[in-house]
């Protein structure tokens, strides 16, 4: 299914004026952003425009000076708590954290009806060394019309930031509904990939279960806000196998050597009596040796992906 994103307009009314123009200048200088931003410092102006034209949306200086039926957000002084945010938004934040806050308002008028699916991948396997992480990155790396998400669950982080999953996992295992706003207020934007590195310590991983996975996996897809989730999941903390039936896809990184390979048959063995577990969503890959964001491996993760669409095309996976 096609993922096309439905060109939104916001209109911003606005009496700070360089505040205005600068918003306005950041918002459609970005191709990749599903919004074309109006302007006005004058709000009689802006009432003529909103009569004449549709807006998704207007964030506003002010409260209670445009019509009931119109959706307003206020641009707000004040740092703002996270149950306002559906009606409030920091104008003082950076203009990434307010594009995301501006994704999280219009989450329903963002996407097409009917196109939000996400691309769920695993990348998994039982050896160490195997460039994993790697390649979960460069898969997250690839272009698309929607920001990749890469979740770290291994047992160390390989990552300079650290410890942001710890506030995810909370929310995981309390159902709150603002998960989804966590994960991309945590994430820190990295080219197209929104990176959530692993907890300071792999236990806070250990307590999620297999309903917690499938429930906070379930957010993120219904959201739509993301082309692919990629999970990067280490050993210590996949607790219960069944969690890898949950992915419409896994990458499972190999080595040649003898005690890999030997290694590598008794786990899948054992893969072979889990009846929940379809065999077509696993494909080996044998990640080449680069650094982390190398163009390289960039365009071997992009040729595996190319490789997964034709082998699975008609089979209904994703």
């Amino acid at each position: 299914m096609n993922e096309r994103l439905k060109q939104c307009y916001i209109l911003i009314y606005e009496i700070e004026e360089d505040y205005l123009m600068a918003m306005m200048e950041y918002m459609n200088s970005d191709s990749s952003f599903p919004f074309l931003a109006v302007g006005f410092s004058n709000l009689k102006k802006a009432l003529e425009y909103i009569e004449k034209n549709e807006v998704s949306l207007i964030l506003s200086c002010e409260e209670n000076v445009f019509p009931a039926q119109q959706r307003v957000v206020l641009l707000s002084k004040e740092a703002v708590p996270s149950e306002q945010r559906e009606k409030k938004i920091y104008k003082y934040q950076s203009g990434t954290s307010l594009k995301k806050a501006l994704y999280y308002t219009l989450k329903d008028a963002v996407y097409m009806e009917g196109e939000k699916s996400s691309r769920m991948i695993l990348v998994y396997s039982p050896l160490g060394r195997c460039g994993k992480t790697a390649f979960s990155m460069a898969l997250a790396g690839l272009n698309g019309e929607k920001p990749n998400l890469y979740l770290s669950f291994e047992e160390v982080s390989s990552l300079e930031e650290e410890g942001q999953m710890e506030e995810i996992i909370l929310a995981i295992k309390e159902r709150m509904e603002t998960v989804v706003s966590k994960v991309q207020a945590l994430a820190v934007r990295n080219g197209n990939r929104e990176i959530l590195s692993a907890s300071r310590s792999f236990l806070d991983s250990k307590v999620l279960s297999y309903d917690d996975f499938q429930w906070f996996l379930e957010q993120l897809k219904k959201s739509g806000f993301f082309g692919r989730i990629v999970v990067d999941m280490g050993n210590g903390c996949l607790n219960d196998f069944r969690i890898l039936s949950l992915f419409g896809r896994w990458y499972l990184p190999v080595l040649g050597d003898e005690i890999s390979v030997k290694k590598l048959e008794r786990f899948e063995d054992l893969l072979s009596h889990m009846q929940e577990l379809n065999p077509d969503i696993r494909k080996k890959i044998r990640v080449p040796k680069e650094t982390f964001f190398s163009q390289k491996l960039v365009e071997y993760a992009e040729k595996k992906e190319m490789e997964w669409e034709h082998e699975h095309t008609g089979k209904g996976l994703s």
